[in-house]
C-alpha cells in the first residue's frame, strides 16, 4: 500500500475522458482500474488508475484499427458525364 493520492469516481472519469457510468460498469465486470469502498463512497488509488492506462496503452494493437476506406459512393467502373 502507498500514499497514493485518493480519487473520486467522478475524477477518474474526468481523468479518463469517460461518463461516470462507464466506470461503473467496468467495476461490475472488473474491467477497469481497481477501486476500493471508503464508508459509501468509491475511491480509487491514482497509481491504480495510471497503471490501468499503461496496461490498456501496452494492450494496442500496433496496427491502425480502422483503414481508410474509399468513399461508399466511390464506384471506380462508374462512368460519368453521360
Amino acid at each position: 500500500m502507498g500514499t497514493s493520492r485518493l480519487m473520486t469516481t467522478k475524477q477518474v472519469a474526468d481523468l479518463l475522458q469517460v461518463p461516470v457510468a462507464t466506470l461503473y460498469r467496468w467495476r461490475y465486470y472488473s474491467d477497469g482500474p481497481s477501486a476500493f469502498r471508503v464508508g459509501r463512497h468509491l475511491r480509487y488509488r491514482e497509481s491504480e488508475v495510471e497503471a490501468w492506462i499503461t496496461q490498456q496503452e501496452a494492450k494496442q494493437p500496433t496496427k491502425q484499427l480502422h483503414p481508410e476506406k474509399p468513399h461508399e459512393n466511390h464506384n471506380p467502373n462508374r462512368v460519368t458525364g453521360l
